[in-house]
């Protein structure tokens, strides 16, 4: 194929020097599905009040690809942008929801309604999480709110965090950025049960030498990705992860 039909065609070729592994060329020679991701649809998750909108220069909103809740999540600044990956990075939250409801709670003289950045739906039980930078929290007025709603979480059994960017933006988030980069769709079955057997016989290995045995295949990627996210194959969250060792969690993963 010539030049320039490759360019119009998106055609590439997968160089020689790219590692080859008789594992997975096997299985995609045997059933090629495995060899693609599946597509997953999002929607955008459901918000209890209007989303601010543009209209001041500074005012960051948009929708997160969630892997987690399988669902577009709303986002009204690049910290709760941030927040979101850091959510994706713990095994313990089943799901998350952005303004998920009003709360009226009494604080500064009078009821108010106020709405919870998030609540997160954990393994242990429920968590209210508000999201502001440090130069927000200041004021004697958010503070009492805080204290409002911390309140009210007791009272429900809830816990309440605020997380700032101290908290958001991290080594933890980069990394996690960083893995749900290779998770663009659902591996299928077959191949999971695949990678962990090839996985069995390898780790632990450096990420970056994994990253480059599984160059050619994105798919095996996604589900390496989605293990460590998941908490099947272990990292250290506060160090970068191209600086590190993957290896196993708890064997029962292995069931």
């Amino acid at each position: 194929m010539n030049e320039t039909k490759k360019k119009i065609l998106g055609y590439s070729e997968i160089p020689p020097d790219v590692p080859r592994l008789e594992t997975f060329d096997a299985l995609f020679v045997d059933d090629p599905s495995c060899e693609f991701l599946i597509p997953t649809k999002l929607t955008k998750q459901a918000v209890s009040r209007e989303v601010f909108r543009s209209g001041f220069r500074t005012h960051f909103i948009g929708y997160f690809a969630s892997r987690v809740n399988q669902a577009l999540v709303t986002f009204e600044s690049a910290l709760e942008k941030h927040a979101c990956r850091y959510f994706e990075s713990y095994s313990e939250i089943l799901s998350y929801k952005t303004q998920p409801y009003p709360v009226n709670v009494y604080f500064f003289d009078k009821f108010r309604t106020v709405y919870p950045d998030f609540e997160l739906t954990l393994k242990s039980g429920h968590a209210l999480i508000d999201i502001r930078y440090i130069d927000n929290t200041k004021s004697p007025k958010f503070k009492a709110r805080c204290a409002a709603l911390k309140q009210y979480a007791a009272q429900r059994g809830y816990s309440y965090t605020l997380l700032t960017e101290q908290e958001l933006i991290t080594t933890r988030t980069d990394n996690s950025k960083l893995l749900l980069s290779f998770c663009k769709g659902s591996p299928h079955t077959r191949l999971i049960d695949d990678v962990k057997t090839w996985l069995n016989s390898s780790l632990p290995m450096d990420f970056n030498e994994l990253v480059r045995l599984t160059s050619a295949y994105p798919s095996v990627r996604a589900v390496l990705a989605g293990m460590i996210l998941d908490g099947a194959l272990l990292i250290d969250w506060d160090l970068p992860i191209q600086s590190q060792s993957v290896h196993f969690g708890n064997d029962s993963w292995l069931a």
